[in-house]
């Protein structure tokens, strides 16, 4: 007879000599619903909420805006590279237990040399872990809810909420905003832009059509979007391409050399082959220019 392997020993193993976790030792309050109330289902909100159920702390709740899981976070969503970019070796969730580290998932499923192979995280392995890290910690969460005020009450707070679509108050001692780059602000479209069809312009915050760029010329502004951006065979990029951002005007520290800060960058006028003038640096007429430079010198 075949055996099944338990994928998940090590994991269980891990949460059994912790033991069961405490009772909530936290005294209710009347006209509080919640201890701690998290925004955000992601990585970071689902450790907090592990976190605080083995501190003994009760009456935890976590929401999210998505509406189920695999539209939670950026990982299947907004991120877009191939592989994570932090190393491998950074703690994760687990809160310095083994068992419930990438590492151990990643071995029990794919072998500890395939591990030892990977030079970084596959983002979509990442997504896989962090979905297993949330249903094997049965951590519960109140998906399509989104935050939308909060209103300080004397010792706590009354949360305004809209739970598909319908408006509610609940109240709550704290708040953790775990809601990531979305916590951030919203997306930023350029006043020019925002009266063009949706068909012509795109934000790397939503999902783009990648198939539809073929053969046609493509504007990106700003560099930071492009290393969300997964590459591509050159057969199957865009007809020309042209990269814009801002100059920056700064000066740092630099802590490792002894002739004091960094001078401040300065900025540049460029026309590229898209036309695209003003006070910008345009990445494509670098590149042609370094070309030119490296020629000339052959």
């Amino acid at each position: 007879m075949t055996q099944t392997a338990d994928l998940d020993r090590d994991a269980r193993r891990t949460l059994d000599l912790l033991g069961p976790a405490p009772d909530n030792w936290v005294p209710d309050r009347p006209g509080v619903d919640h201890n701690v109330f998290i925004v955000g289902a992601g990585q970071t909100g689902c450790a907090f909420a592990f976190a605080l159920r083995r501190a003994g702390i009760g009456r935890v709740s976590v929401i999210d805006a998505a509406a189920d899981a695999t539209k939670a976070g950026v990982w299947l969503n907004r991120a877009r590279m191939n592989k994570l970019r932090t190393p491998k070796t950074l703690v994760g969730p687990e809160g310095g237990l083994p068992g419930l580290s990438f590492r151990a998932w990643y071995e029990a499923r794919f072998g500890a040399a395939s591990y030892q192979d990977i030079d970084r995280i596959p983002r979509e392995r990442w997504a896989e872990y962090l979905a297993w890290y949330r249903e094997f910690l049965e951590i519960p969460v109140r998906y399509g809810t989104r935050l939308v005020r909060i209103e300080p009450k004397g010792t706590h707070f009354a949360l305004h909420l809209e739970v598909d679509g319908v408006a509610r108050v609940e109240t709550a001692r704290k708040v953790l905003l775990c809601n990531g780059v979305a916590g951030n602000g919203g997306a930023f479209v350029p006043a020019v832009l925002k009266n063009l069809p949706p068909q012509l312009v795109a934000h790397t915050s939503g999902a783009i059509d990648f198939a539809a760029l073929r053969g046609k010329s493509v504007a990106v502004l700003g560099e930071r979007p492009l290393r969300s951006m997964p590459p591509r065979p050159r057969s199957k990029q865009a007809q020309r391409t042209c990269i814009c951002s801002r100059a920056v005007r700064r000066s740092r520290p630099r802590p490792y050399h002894a002739r004091g800060p960094i001078r401040a960058h300065t900025t540049t006028t460029s026309i590229c082959p898209m036309r695209c003038v003003g006070r910008r640096r345009c990445v494509s007429n670098a590149r042609v220019r370094r070309r030119r430079r490296i020629r000339s010198n052959a």
